[in-house]
């Protein structure tokens, strides 16, 4: 029998290993002055949202559920949706940014239900 190409498990460490090594090249851009101070919140929001999907699939991993990650996703979706009504109402967030509209347009295209199935015969 010949060898086949990397193992899952080797290719996953590469792909850790290109993560790591992104985030050391933003650290370096960040701390020289030539990443703006205003992409470092969409880069927190990239990082936490990786770090919360790594616990799911942790979570899921150990219950052998494999519905739990697709739960988890909803249960984050929702309560992004309920934080982000609680201060649009507030006036915490300004709804006259354009973000707002954006949000808007995907919280419609969620309740709309494109993706529903046709109830079965």
């Amino acid at each position: 029998m010949g060898h086949e190409g990397p193992t899952p498990t080797h290719s996953v460490r590469q792909q850790l290993d290109g993560i790591l090594a992104s985030i050391q090249t933003i650290e370096r851009q960040v701390a020289s002055g030539r990443v703006p101070v205003s992409l470092l919140e969409d880069f927190k929001m990239a990082v936490d949202e990786v770090r919360l999907r790594l616990w799911a699939l942790m979570a899921s991993a150990s219950s052998g559920d494999p519905a739990a990650v697709q739960r988890f996703r909803l249960l984050r979706t929702a309560d992004c949706c309920r934080i982000t009504t609680r201060a649009l109402a507030s006036g915490d967030i300004d709804d006259r940014i354009a973000e707002v509209q954006e949000a808007v347009r995907s919280a419609e295209a969620l309740a709309a239900g494109p993706w529903r199935r046709p109830p079965s015969a």
